[in-house]
C-alpha cells in the first residue's frame, strides 16, 4: 500500500510538472482564441492583414506608418510566415523586410505586379520565395499587364486581389479594375471586405457592392485625420447596403474570426 509520504512526493512532482509547463511551455502555445483569426493591424495609413492558424501566419501586405511588432511576434514567431504583396506602394510593403527580422520562416508568395524603382525591387527580391503551394485556400486575381506602356498606369491599377473564404482583400484596386475582377472571382461569397485603397472614394463602387450581397462588415485600414479615409461617400454606399464600417483609426487593430 502506498504510504502518505510516497503520495506526497508524487503530488509534489505533479505540481512541479504543472508549474514547469505553465512557465516554460505556455508562452510558446498559442491560445485557442487566437487561432483561425484575421487581424487588420492598426498601422496608420497603410495595410497589414494577418491570418493566424495553428502553424502558419499569412500576411497580406506589410506596410504603413506604425509597426505592430509585439502582437505579430507573439502570434507568429515560430510559425511559417507567408507574405503576399498586392502592389508596390510604400504603405503596403514598407515593413516586408522587417518581418524577416521579427519572426521565423518568412517567405514570399506573391510579388507585386508591374514596374517599380530599383530600390524597392532589390528589397523585395531579398525575400526567399515560398516552396509550398498556398493557392489551395486562396483565390488570387492578378491584373494583366498591357503589352505597351500606358501613360496613366499606376501601382493601384496593378493591385492584386485576394479572396480567402469569406474575406475579400483588394489592395488599392480602383473602381475601373473592380469591373474586371468582380466578374472572375466568386466574390458573391464574400462576407467581409477590407476596403480598397483604405476606403478612398475611387474604390468600393456601387457595382461591387451589388455583386457582394452577403457582405456584413467592411474594415478600413486608414488614418482619417490625415487622409480622410474611409471617405464619407464610401461609408454612405456601404450603409445603403446595410454594411457597417469599422476603421483602425477608431478601433485600433481589429480581429475577426475567419
Amino acid at each position: 500500500m502506498e504510504s502518505a509520504k510516497d503520495w506526497g512526493i508524487k503530488k509534489l512532482l505533479l505540481v512541479s510538472f504543472f508549474v514547469f509547463t505553465l512557465i516554460v511551455l505556455w508562452p510558446h502555445i498559442l491560445p485557442v482564441e487566437n487561432l483561425n483569426m484575421f487581424y487588420i493591424w492598426d498601422v496608420g495609413q497603410g495595410q497589414w492583414i494577418t491570418h493566424v492558424s495553428f502553424n502558419k501566419c499569412n500576411h497580406f501586405d506589410a506596410g504603413g506608418e506604425y509597426f505592430p511588432q509585439k502582437k505579430i511576434k507573439s502570434l507568429c514567431l515560430h510559425k511559417i510566415n507567408q507574405l503576399w504583396l498586392s502592389h508596390w506602394d510604400q504603405d503596403h510593403i514598407s515593413f516586408a523586410n522587417k518581418l524577416t527580422q521579427l519572426v521565423e520562416n518568412v517567405c514570399l508568395v506573391q510579388m507585386p505586379v508591374g514596374p517599380t524603382s530599383s530600390k524597392k525591387l532589390m528589397k523585395i527580391k531579398r525575400l526567399p520565395l515560398c516552396n509550398t503551394n498556398p493557392y489551395s485556400s486562396y483565390l488570387l486575381w492578378n491584373p494583366n499587364l498591357p503589352l505597351t506602356k500606358h501613360k496613366k498606369l499606376t501601382a493601384n491599377d496593378l493591385s492584386s486581389v485576394i479572396l480567402w473564404k469569406k474575406w475579400l482583400i483588394p489592395g488599392d484596386s480602383p473602381t475601373h479594375q473592380e469591373k474586371k475582377w468582380d466578374e472572375i472571382l466568386p466574390i458573391q461569397s464574400a462576407k467581409v471586405l477590407v476596403l480598397g485603397h483604405h476606403g478612398s472614394r475611387t474604390s468600393t463602387s456601387e457595382d461591387l457592392l451589388n455583386h457582394t450581397p452577403l457582405l456584413y462588415l467592411a474594415v478600413a485600414s486608414a488614418r482619417f485625420k490625415k487622409y480622410h479615409h474611409p471617405h464619407g461617400e464610401v461609408v454612405t454606399r456601404l450603409r445603403g447596403h446595410g454594411v457597417p464600417t469599422l476603421s483602425t483609426q477608431d478601433w485600433g487593430s481589429i480581429g475577426v474570426r475567419d
